[in-house]
């Protein structure tokens, strides 16, 4: 008897941690995320991971931020996911080939001003976020060989990374991308 009422008590202190923090992780995630469904999936995701781990919610002194960087990490883990599916990576990579776009010019045009909008961003950079970037994307260079040829710590060249990404995503229309992000992701 003693079970059952602590369990409802844990469900119902569940209850009012969902009511509390479910918009405003939904609309975190939405905003990293740029898809609705995603969106629900991975705030579905997360509180069945909070709800799973409640007895280590006991310890946590700053439930905010516990939640917030639950719903990042999970968030930039289903990011690369994404990014690194092969069905995915070969439509989007067919989706910038000229043949693609062979009888609409429009298209074409508009992936053109996309990749000039991206150069145009990159051009803004600081110099050592815009170093890391390359290394990154176009040398495909991980954070520790990044780390190495650059002469700085790993967390330095995560914290550039992160910056970077997050000014080009600032420059880029919200509606190509997250495909043009995803295509030099995974370049």
């Amino acid at each position: 008897m003693a079970q059952e009422t602590n369990m409802q008590m844990e469900e119902s202190a569940f209850r009012e941690l969902f009511d509390q923090y479910n918009k405003r992780v939904y609309g975190y995630v939405l905003a990293i995320a740029k898809s609705h469904i995603a969106a629900e999936e991975l705030t579905q995701d997360i509180f069945i991971k909070l709800w799973l781990s409640a007895h280590l919610l006991q310890n946590v002194t700053n439930l905010d931020n516990y939640i917030f960087t639950l719903a990042r990490n999970r968030t930039l883990n289903y990011l690369r996911a994404v990014a690194n599916n092969d069905k995915l990576i070969s439509e989007l990579q067919s989706y910038l080939e000229p043949n693609h776009y062979r009888n609409n010019v429009d298209d074409h045009i508009t992936s053109s001003e996309y990749l000039r909008i991206l150069q145009e961003a990159l051009s803004q950079l600081p110099p050592q976020q815009r170093r890391v970037y390359e290394y990154s994307r176009n040398k495909g260079m991980n954070t520790q060989e990044i780390a190495l040829e650059m002469g700085i710590a790993p967390n330095t060249v995560k914290k550039h990374l992160t910056e970077a990404l997050r000014f080009i995503r600032t420059k880029m229309p919200l509606s190509k991308a997250a495909i043009i992000l995803a295509i030099f992701l995974i370049s």
